[in-house]
């Protein structure tokens, strides 16, 4: 699914470079289809993203537990993990016709 995801966020970033050509800026119909694509997938690219986030913030956590910690600082990093973790979840990205994120 992820890779899934980041196809569609490709395609979101190619729809922004697209509307930005002198080309498609001087054809009205391109314009209006590619910013009605966009408006279509804005919702889930920027799930998307927010999730990603979080997941690589809970990896570089998880890694300062491989760290030599004291037992105050690796109860500290213990409860961001479960924090980040627990934000992770409220973040699901699922799709759904549409492109629109479900929730």
């Amino acid at each position: 699914m992820l890779e899934k995801l980041e196809r569609i966020e490709q395609r979101y970033e190619e729809l922004n470079r697209l509307m930005a050509t002198p080309e498609v800026a001087a054809d009205p119909d391109k314009i209006r289809r590619y910013a009605q694509e966009q408006a279509e997938i804005q919702d889930l690219v920027e799930t998307f993203r927010k999730y990603r986030a979080v997941d690589e913030e809970l990896e570089a956590t998880r890694e300062m537990l491989e760290d030599s910690l004291g037992e105050e600082m690796r109860g500290l990093v213990e409860e961001e993990i479960e924090a980040l973790t627990a934000r992770r979840s409220r973040r699901r990205v699922q799709p759904r016709a549409g492109g629109r994120t479900a929730p």
